[in-house]
């Protein structure tokens, strides 16, 4: 069926003969330590690590060698692009924004629960999205900020639909963020937000029968009933590819899951979702099959904040897949930069 753009919110268009490739990068959360807001917020030791003359080593080399290796058609990011408490000028989001604009590649962020909390308001940080020439993204009226959809299209036929949407849950959100009308505090998806998706994903698979994708950066409470019954305990290794579709590294106990009654996780079953993308937990990369969808966390993407090391350092990176001639998800796997100390 021809597409109709309608449908989409953007389309993303892969070269004949090729296979899509995807590249989830996560929690960036780019900290400026010369704009700590307390002098005891931080200690010595990170206001060193962390300050903008230690940029290349805590996340543009990473993002450099990961996307120069998978060469993807679409990057996703789910969610802490920066830790806004520590970006009140808005001068690392504003940097950002533009090197993973300088691959030239089409990117589709989502806001996770720190982005927020720069005092400029989460429609300045919008604005710098929208203003990007490749990013994927658009602010609906609707709870939270930025959500939207992708088309992944070859020869006409749309290969693979994402649903981008916030989870919300910016316990120190801004003012201005919270009195734009649609931003809050509590975590989860808002009604108006699960009555957009489930409309949009019964059009788009009635319409085009593609498999679709969900992203956002908190994780439903069905993540850890997955790992139980899985038999997962922490911390689990299964490896960078791992067997039967399953790898990664679980690290972790799950902060801040939501659904607890786990509604919005039967629902999305329902609506045939068959992979769940997210972020939030650092020191998580763990990728299961549990009841036919994939639950996802990406590959920490950066050295800031809380992350998995060993004696190399800091292990950061991120989780790419290909998308096959009918767009089920193929060899999914973390892509990991080290960088010596």
């Amino acid at each position: 069926m021809q597409v109709n753009i309608n449908d989409f919110d953007f389309v993303v268009e892969i070269p004949q003969g090729e296979q899509a490739r995807i590249l989830q990068l996560t929690d960036i959360q780019v900290i400026d330590s010369h704009q700590r807001r307390r002098t005891d917020r931080l200690c010595e030791e990170e206001y060193i690590r962390w300050s903008p003359d230690n940029k290349d080593w805590c996340y543009k080399d990473c993002l450099t060698a990961v996307i120069q290796q998978t060469r993807p058609h679409l990057i996703i990011i789910t969610g802490d692009v920066i830790y806004g408490e520590f970006d009140d000028n808005g001068s690392a989001f504003t940097e950002v924004v533009q090197f993973i604009d300088s691959f030239k590649i089409p990117w589709a962020p989502i806001f996770g629960n720190h982005d927020n909390e720069c005092v400029l308001g989460v429609d300045w940080q919008c604005e710098q999205f929208l203003k990007s020439k490749y990013c994927l993204f658009k602010q609906r009226q609707i709870t939270g900020n930025g959500n939207y959809n992708i088309a992944v299209v070859q020869n006409g036929v749309v290969k693979r639909a994402f649903y981008m949407i916030d989870s919300n849950g910016c316990y120190g959100i801004s003012e201005k963020t919270l009195n734009n009308g649609h931003s809050t505090a509590q975590i989860g998806f808002g009604a108006d937000q699960i009555e957009w998706y489930s409309k949009g994903i019964k059009r788009v698979k009635e319409k085009y029968n593609c498999p679709v994708s969900m992203a956002f950066h908190i994780q439903l409470a069905v993540f850890q009933q997955a790992y139980d019954q899985l038999g997962l305990t922490i911390p689990t290794d299964l490896g960078l590819v791992g067997i039967d579709g399953n790898f990664g590294y679980l690290g972790a106990r799950l902060k801040s899951a939501w659904d607890q009654d786990n509604a919005v996780w039967e629902g999305i079953k329902q609506l045939g979702v068959d992979s769940i993308f997210v972020g939030h937990e650092h020191q998580n990369s763990i990728s299961v099959i549990y009841q036919g969808v994939r639950l996802q966390y990406g590959q920490k993407s950066s050295a800031y904040d809380r992350y998995n090391s060993d004696d190399n350092g800091p292990i950061m990176g991120g989780t790419f897949f290909t998308l096959d001639e009918k767009g089920v998800i193929q060899n999914p796997k973390i892509v990991l930069y080290k960088k010596s100390k």
